[in-house]
């Protein structure tokens, strides 16, 4: 093996402050990128719950919705069903009032023919 050259001390010296500067500016560059990877998860959090949220208020408010509609469904249901029978009840009682005076009518046509 034959022997390295020498190399002079402060060349030796200038090129380990060179790379211990590398090594620095190396550690602070992946510093910052944490740095803002980490603000950048941050942001991304921050939207995800602001979407969450606004999407759970927008079911809730349809929810709400949905109830009120179904109330005001079954309401109406309701009203129909009754209207219904009220129609049904005087159909019934005009029913009944004819059949009442076709029975006088014809008591009346009856008693005049057996007049006559």
């Amino acid at each position: 093996m034959e022997p390295s050259p020498a190399v002079p001390q402060d060349e030796l010296q200038h090129s380990l402050a060179a790379a211990n500067n590398d090594i620095q500016a190396l550690r602070e560059a992946v510093a910052a990128m944490r740095e803002e990877l980490e603000v950048a998860k941050a942001g991304e959090r921050t939207h995800v719950e602001r979407a969450t949220a606004a999407a759970n208020d927008e079911i809730l408010q349809l929810r709400q919705t949905v109830t009120v509609l179904r109330d005001d469904l079954e309401r109406a249901l309701a009203e129909h069903e009754v209207a219904k029978q009220s129609i049904l009840a005087a159909s019934q009682a005009e029913v009944k009032q004819l059949q009442l005076t076709i029975r006088e009518l014809r008591d009346e046509l009856e008693g005049r023919h057996a007049e006559g």
